[in-house]
């Protein structure tokens, strides 16, 4: 027997086909009646068969079946297809993954201990660099200790030096003699000599005794030897409790003569009743004389007064 589905011969008493499994029953060659189904679907309908007379014979087809074993079909070979396809991306993921860790080994074993050495000698070079420049800086450091040394030393020599002078400039140099041009006599009877400006009393005053303000009138201190002197400390005027400061002549400019000859000028302040430091350029001498070249001028009386004065220098 012939099946209708896929035409393959099979036993006349089969009743499926042994290929495909379809039915090979005789009711596939069986006549329909339409009339008695339709009539038993539904009693009500009146039917019309056009064939009445005679017989139709219809062949039982599956179609769906059919269609269905190819879309099956299909679908199988766009399966194997897609299973291809996804063969050959694994199989190329495969080659790249191998050739990824063949460049990786490759790598591992020759270039990164190439590298590993440059490194090294990079870091012996700047290790060698290094301790040049060490070395250098230590020279260096050595040869600026050696001349810091030597300056320190001269310093040093110099700082001692500054040092004795600033010790000599605070020394006092003692007065053996003091002269003068003039002394005023009133009628108080009292000292206004020239020793009056050694006695550290600001109370008495050298005063001297020429009419007018005694413009050139000077007073000479002399000392035991030959001094530098650098600083002059003077107490301008009459310093007590009668106004005799403002009463009096105070000097204004002094002229300063020393043993060798040389003069200089100094100036002093007014409303100064303490000691006035002048400093001066160094000069040697033995003595120095204080000439009157201006002054400030009292409210009551003429007379210049100086009351005190020490000499300062080594």
């Amino acid at each position: 027997m012939i099946c209708k589905k896929c035409n393959r011969e099979n036993r006349d008493n089969a009743n499926f086909c042994s290929f495909c499994g379809h039915s090979l029953s005789k009711n596939q060659d069986s006549k329909i009646d339409l009339k008695k189904e339709a009539f038993e679907e539904n009693k009500d309908v009146v039917y019309f068969d056009p064939y009445e007379d005679e017989e139709v014979e219809f062949k039982d087809y599956d179609y769906e079946e059919e269609d269905e074993e190819v879309q099956n079909f299909e679908f199988k070979q766009d399966e194997q297809e897609n299973n291809t396809v996804d063969y050959n991306n694994n199989k190329n993921k495969k080659g790249i993954i191998l050739i990824s860790a063949v460049l990786l080994i490759l790598l591992a074993v020759f270039i990164i201990p190439k590298l590993g050495f440059s490194n090294e000698d990079s870091k012996v070079s700047e290790a060698s660099e290094q301790k040049t420049s060490t070395e250098a800086d230590n020279k260096s450091e050595v040869e600026d200790a050696s001349k810091d040394e030597d300056l320190s030393e001269v310093n040093s020599t110099v700082d001692n030096e500054e040092l004795n002078q600033e010790v000599k400039e605070t020394k006092k140099i003692y007065i053996t003699n003091s002269e003068c041009s003039s002394i005023l006599h009133d009628s108080t009877n009292k000292d206004y000599g020239s020793t009056r400006v050694l006695d550290g009393d600001f109370s008495t005053v050298w005063s001297e005794g020429v009419s007018g303000y005694g413009k050139g009138e000077w007073i000479r201190l002399d000392f035991d030897s030959i001094y530098t002197i650098e600083k002059i400390k003077i107490v301008n005027g009459l310093v007590n409790k009668k106004n005799g400061y403002y009463n009096n002549n105070r000097p204004k400019s002094l002229e300063l003569r020393f043993s060798d000859g040389s003069r200089q000028t100094v100036y002093l302040e007014d409303d100064n009743i303490g000691y006035q430091v002048v400093n001066i350029n160094p000069v040697d001498s033995n003595y120095i004389e204080f000439t009157i070249k201006s002054v400030y001028y009292g409210t009551k009386y003429n007379d210049t007064c100086i009351a005190d004065i020490e000499i300062l220098g080594y």
